[in-house]
């Protein structure tokens, strides 16, 4: 006979575990807290209502009249001696520049519309400059294409419509470094690295680590001896003294490293990223994101030397970079030279 689970000889009753029964003081802790933490809610949503309305009672006002104020000068602006005047200084830039437009009048068009970009990029560029920190002009470059100017990227002589500018880097880096380690300033020749250095593109575009290699071996003559043409010759005329140097570095990519070998060694060989802004560059301390670089402590800048030729920029073709947010890439490929 099988065992019954539950005891015939005492009186059946069902037991309710005490746990199950809701205990009235906890409840009533449970439910002040709820309506505290409801009040809180309510309290938060009340004090951001609060600020949004300050908010808008603040700001709405001035940004109504800024839209209002916008609105007037575009319905009152005379577009047509805006076109009057940009084609009156287009005029102007062809007789500064001495711009002669022998292959069409579709040339001529084309410069203009190039012209017409950079025109109103430096209107407004300007008129941001208390953001900026620069200023920017109308000059040589300003009837460049996106495409021409793509290809020229830096280090002051001009080195054209040619993307020479890895030749010119190299050159300048030299140059500088053979002056610091023989006191002789040197001007040398762009142009053998364009006819001679086969191991990168001439004006299509080079690499300066390729060109230091090449110099280190063969040398560079003098520009006198060997003068600039902006583009590569059917021929190598590598003859005579050379300036050659002993050896290049890639530094860390820090402006610490950059800057500790300055002023303990030389010149540093620095790429940049050239935008369009900067082709209008005059003045200031340049902001977006071979050329030789010094420190200007008190401004927190670096100082840099481009090929665009001596009416551009600043001091007669340099330019300031902001320091510490690695402008135009000038961090990303730091050389170091030895002569």
């Amino acid at each position: 006979m099988k065992k019954s689970i539950v005891n015939l000889n005492r009186p059946f009753s069902v037991s309710v575990e005490p746990l199950l029964i809701p205990d009235a003081r906890n409840e009533t802790r449970r439910k002040r807290k709820a309506a505290n933490r409801d009040f809180c809610h309510a309290l938060l949503l009340i004090l951001v209502a609060l600020l949004a309305c300050a908010f808008i009672y603040n700001y709405f006002p001035r940004i109504l009249r800024r839209y209002h104020n916008y609105k007037d000068q575009i319905e009152n602006t005379d577009w047509s001696k805006v076109a009057s005047r940009l084609k009156h200084d287009f005029e102007m830039f062809e007789k500064k520049f001495e711009r002669k437009w022998h292959e069409s009048q579709e040339e001529r068009a084309k410069r203009f519309e190039a012209f017409e970009k950079s025109f109103y990029q430096v209107q407004h560029l300007n008129s941001n400059s208390h953001i900026s920190n620069s200023s920017h002009e109308i000059n040589d470059f300003s009837d460049w294409t996106e495409d021409e100017i793509k290809r020229v990227v830096t280090p002051v002589k001009a080195q054209g419509k040619c993307g020479s500018c890895w030749a010119f880097a190299t050159a300048a880096t030299v140059e500088s470094a053979y002056a610091v380690a023989h006191k002789e300033l040197r001007s040398l020749s762009e142009q053998e690295l364009l006819d001679c250095n086969l191991n990168n593109n001439a004006c299509n575009g080079g690499n300066v680590a390729r060109a230091f290699r090449f110099v280190h071996e063969h040398g560079l003559m003098l520009e006198s001896e060997y003068p600039y043409v902006a583009h590569r010759q059917n021929s190598c005329a590598l003859a005579g003294e050379t300036t050659k140097i002993d050896t290049a570095y890639f530094l860390d990519r820090t402006e610490a490293d950059m800057i500790d070998w300055l002023v303990n060694f030389g010149p540093v060989n620095i790429g940049i990223s050239v935008t369009q802004p900067m082709m209008s560059y005059k003045s200031g301390v340049f902001r977006l994101q071979t050329m030789t670089a010094s420190t200007r402590r008190r401004r927190e800048v670096l100082d840099s030397k481009k090929q665009l030729g001596q009416n551009w920029g600043t001091e007669r073709g340099y330019v300031y970079f902001a320091r510490g947010v690695n402008a135009c890439g000038i961090e990303d490929e730091p050389i170091g030279l030895l002569a």
